[in-house]
This record gives structure tokens, C-alpha cells and sequence, in this order.
């Protein structure tokens, strides 16, 4: 079940909260007193209408107010013209914890919400939002980007947000193709060395991969070659916190750079290739 949305609006007799999706049907019939939302729209619209003439502020409090006295809890975002109600019962305690799944295709996090309106929907923002206010339950993002292969998870809660981002690399054989380390047979390329007598290209193949995967990085979340990055961070305002999250995830791509660039290093190196993986003897 999805939080309750409601919206502030003015009218002829005076302001009246509307319902904005089904979740908060019987939670606004609550709050006007009735037991259903069908009893509720019984009533004509002038006896839904209160405060005529008042600032929207005055009747956004007079609301919080009320509901807070009927088990109600509530939470405000939107413009301060048109404001936007997020709305759940104490009784039955609302969720501790709400998920959100979303592939930002270029990208695990995006510092702006313009950017997230691109692939979620508003009421996405706003589970992100009260989590971080503390006005509403915990939120969890499972967020990947398609496109570069790298995926993360961030939970969000009042003030802070803690996760981590990963980055699954190709297999060891992929890698090694990339590195450039096969010949035109796809044998291992060793350059100049001489083999022992004896040693077989198969053992040499083998040989070099093992060396080759003992030197790549490990990603825990992935369960395989790659990178991890943990953070957990705090901020004062919701947009801060977006934008500390995607500074996370900066430092975290050029983590997985900087490794890439080291293992390219190692097997561009003018260094023999026998000594590169062996103490020479």
C-alpha cells in the first residue's frame, strides 16, 4: 500500500482536503469524521469547506492538528500556494520500511529531482522525502544504471543516508581479452619468454588467468570481479542529501577507474612478462 496523498484547496466556502489517490480515501473520511469515504461524499461540499477567507498556512495547521489528535500522522510537501498532504494511521502502525526499485539507466543516483521524475513517479520522491524529514517510514532504493553495469542501495532515514554502490567487471577471460594478453590463436601472449621444457600452453593459459584473477578487485555485492563503495552520510536539508549521495557514487566510478587504469598499467608494463607474476625463480 502506497502513502496517502491529499492536496489543500480553496473554494467559494473555504478550504477542503482532497484526496490525491485511493490510499487516502478512508484515512480523509476519518479525519471529517465519518467511518467511510461513501458517507463522506454524501456531504455537500460546503460542509467539507472550513476557514474561509484564512491563510492556506492557518488551515494546513488547523489539518495537522486535527489529524495528529485522531491517530492520524501527517506530513507536508508541494508549494506553500497548494500544498500536498502525505497521510498514514498510527493505527495500524505504518510500515517501518517502504522500497523503491528504479534503473536510472546512465547513473545510480541523480542530485536533483528533475532528474528522478525521468524514471519515478512523484509519489517515489515523496517516500524519499518524509523518510529523510523522519515524518515517515524508513526508505529503501534499489537503484542500478543499465547502461555502465554498476548497481547500489541506499536506505534513507531521518537525516541520513547509508549504502553502498558496486560495479560487476566483465569475467577474468573477458578481462584478459580486453588487457590485450591473447594471440592471434588465443593463446596467452608472453612476449619473449622461453617456457620450462616441457610446460604445456594449456598450464601456461591457466597459469597466467590465475594470475590475472589473483590481481583483480572483488566485489562483495556483486559476488564477483568488481568494486564495492560504502558510505553513510548525513545532511540538513533533503536536496543536500541528494547531492552528497551523488558525490558518493563520484567517488566511487573514479574509484573503479583508478583500478582499471592500475591493472592496464601492470599489463602494458615493459617489465617481462615472467617476472611480472613470479619472484624470478
Amino acid at each position: 500500500m502506497g502513502i496517502a496523498k491529499a492536496r489543500i484547496n480553496n473554494s467559494l466556502t473555504g478550504w477542503h482536503v482532497v484526496a490525491l489517490n485511493d490510499e487516502a480515501n478512508p484515512i480523509i473520511a476519518r479525519l471529517y469524521g465519518h467511518d467511510s469515504y461513501e458517507e463522506h461524499m454524501q456531504d455537500r461540499p460546503s460542509d467539507r469547506a472550513y476557514m474561509k477567507g484564512e491563510p492556506v498556512e492557518m488551515f494546513t495547521a488547523h489539518v495537522i492538528r486535527i489529524a495528529g489528535g485522531m491517530g492520524i500522522r501527517c506530513s507536508k510537501c508541494g508549494s506553500k500556494a497548494n500544498p500536498t498532504l502525505l497521510l498514514w494511521m498510527d493505527n495500524p502502525t505504518p510500515p517501518r520500511q517502504v522500497k523503491i526499485s528504479v534503473d536510472l539507466k546512465w547513473s545510480c543516483w541523480a542530485a536533483y529531482e528533475t532528474h528522478w521524475l525521468d524514471r519515478v513517479e512523484q509519489e517515489d520522491i515523496d517516500k524519499m522525502r518524509v523518510a529523510f524529514e523522519g515524518t515517515g517510514p524508513v526508505c529503501e532504493v534499489q537503484t542500478s544504471a543499465a547502461k555502465e553495469g554498476t548497481f547500489g542501495n541506499v536506505v534513507i532515514s531521518k537525516g541520513r543516508a547509508s549504502g553502498w554502490f558496486a560495479q560487476e567487471w566483465d569475467e577474468p577471460h573477458e578481462i584478459a581479452e580486453t588487457l590485450g594478453q591473447y594471440d592471434e590463436h588465443g593463446n596467452w601472449d608472453t612476449g619473449d619468454w622461453e617456457p620450462p621444457a616441457g610446460m604445456s600452453q594449456q598450464k601456461i593459459n591457466d597459469d597466467c588467468l590465475a594470475a590475472l584473477i589473483e590481481s583483480l578487485p572483488g566485489s562483495m555485492y556483486a559476488g564477483a570481479v568488481g568494486i564495492d563503495w560504502d558510505f553513510d552520510l548525513r545532511a540538513r536539508k533533503f536536496a543536500n542529501m541528494l547531492r552528497r549521495v551523488e558525490a558518493e557514487e563520484d567517488n566511487f566510478l573514479a574509484a573503479s577507474k583508478r583500478e582499471w587504469l592500475a591493472l592496464e598499467q601492470i599489463y602494458a608494463s615493459d617489465i617481462p612478462f615472467f617476472w611480472r607474476w613470479s619472484d624470478g625463480g
